[in-house]
């Protein structure tokens, strides 16, 4: 659809007003910077925390005495382990294929994905939208002569080189916090029919302002002028017939419900320091008249007073223990209600060598959580896979015969420590007790050694020669 299509208006300045509308409101990226930075805490704000006035005995203000400011960064705790169990492990990507035309079509697919780094990209796409709540992925192709030749390197696949093609895909991840301003249009059935982009670059010195529209047929872009009104600069084809950007977004950060119970947390011990530094130095409680002080740094220092009079040290008896209860709840409730698992070292450190069922159980909450994250992520990666395939096929007219033909699968894993010695137990039983791997793979996977076939063959060699040994034992006997 072109423009006119979707919204009305007839001048730059009416499309850009219209194209700018969204559904839902803008994330507010001021706000959640400073509650994912542990330097744009509340408890450092002076308003909400103000410095102790220190009065004279005339009852005024002589100095500000500063109080203890305690950030903890548990919203960048909360979202890097959602990341770290989401795509921890590689999403596995898989396809059946029935003829070599097949097969080349989803070597082109993985080499896309390979040379984009996606593993690397699918972990800033997540962290981007577990704390900015959305980001964007515009894919594009750049001019580049070798990656067609690299697809073609195996001989079943040289079908691919034989239509010139210079062009591979390059992709470049949009979100608030770079500066990027995402506009989302969608229609009545919640299909997604144009994407616009408002972005700012410096050239020349001179800084521009842009204002990017994609839609299914075509692309156009809108330049800010100096008295602030937008102009059309450029209004060309989309070949690729699809919308080259693929849109995540969810509702609220992912600490938007224990934010209150953070900044609590923060107050109280930061309150707690300020009271452990009023009694650090120790005071003491005198009742009578004291006649005299032991000098300063005397040993065996005495002091004298008067018949019936006292001095003792002052003691908090009770309050630390509070304390300690409320902070040790409020790290129970910021971690079980947003499905983090604490896995600090103090939390593992006592923790004997569990099974593998008993690691799965350890990280269940954590693995229901990727489970209803794989609604949003799944379907984003569904998106782009489509995309990527769109693109291959209209890159390289050899793939395009294939390209529909193939069903890439992807598989979300959650991260999960390894226990290979209750799986291979399982697997030798499941297999009658019969060996799972040959010597050589062992030897390979092993790691032992640099040079892991000249090792194998060694130990064949020195097998071969024990068994000579006791054989010529056996006839000397």
């Amino acid at each position: 659809m072109k423009i006119e299509d979707l919204v009305q208006g007839t001048s730059a300045n009416e499309w850009v007003e219209a194209l700018s509308r969204r559904a839902t409101p803008q994330p507010q990226i001021t706000r959640l910077r400073q509650q994912y930075d542990p330097r744009g805490h509340r408890i450092f704000d002076i308003s909400e925390r103000p410095d102790k006035a220190v009065r004279g005995t005339d009852g005024q203000i002589e100095r500000f005495e500063k109080v203890a400011r305690i950030a903890l960064p548990l919203q960048r705790v909360i979202v890097e382990r959602a990341v770290a169990f989401l795509f921890g492990h590689p999403v596995q990507v898989t396809c059946a294929t029935d003829s070599d035309g097949q097969a080349g079509a989803f070597e082109a697919v993985r080499r896309t994905l390979t040379d984009n780094k996606i593993d690397s990209l699918n972990r800033r796409l997540a962290r981007t939208i577990l704390w900015e709540t959305e980001a964007a992925e515009l894919w594009y192709p750049v001019a580049e002569n070798g990656f067609w030749a690299r697809v073609g390197r195996n001989e079943r696949f040289s079908f691919v080189g034989q239509t010139p093609s210079q062009y591979k895909l390059r992709v470049s991840l949009l979100s608030p916090s770079q500066g990027d301003g995402l506009f989302p249009l969608f229609d009545h059935y919640g299909d997604m029919t144009a994407f616009s982009r408002r972005y700012a670059t410096v050239e020349t010195g001179v800084e521009k302002e842009y204002f990017e529209t994609y839609t299914d047929q075509e692309i156009v872009r809108f330049e800010r002028q100096e008295k602030g009104s937008w102009a059309l600069v450029e209004r060309r084809e989309n070949i690729l017939g699809k919308i080259p950007v693929v849109y995540g977004r969810q509702e609220k950060s992912e600490w938007a419900d224990v934010q209150p119970l953070i900044e609590r947390l923060e107050k109280l011990l930061s309150n707690f320091a300020d009271t452990n530094d009023y009694h650090a130095s120790p005071k003491i409680f005198v009742t009578g008249e004291i006649r005299g002080f032991a000098r300063k740094g005397e040993t065996g220092a005495i002091i004298e007073g008067e018949a019936n009079s006292t001095a003792q040290y002052l003691s908090w008896q009770q309050a630390p223990e509070s304390v300690r209860l409320e902070i040790s709840t409020l790290l129970s409730m910021i971690y079980s209600t947003t499905q983090t698992p604490d896995i600090s070292f103090d939390s593992v450190k006592g923790l004997a060598n569990l099974s593998g069922v008993a690691l799965r159980m350890l990280f269940l909450d954590a693995h229901l959580k990727v489970q209803n994250k794989s609604e949003l992520f799944g379907q984003y990666l569904e998106r782009r896979m489509n995309l990527i395939r769109r693109y291959l096929g209209v890159l390289n007219n050899a793939l395009e015969p294939y390209i529909d033909q193939i069903e890439v699968s992807q598989r979300i894993e959650p991260f999960m420590v390894d226990d290979r010695s209750a799986m291979i137990q399982a697997l030798n039983l499941a297999n009658g007790g019969r060996e799972l791997i040959s010597q050589r793979t062992a030897v390979r996977l092993a790691g032992l050694s640099e040079d892991p076939e000249g090792e194998y063959d060694r130990i064949v060699t020195e097998r071969d020669a024990d068994r000579l040994a006791e054989g010529s034992m056996n006839i000397g006997f």
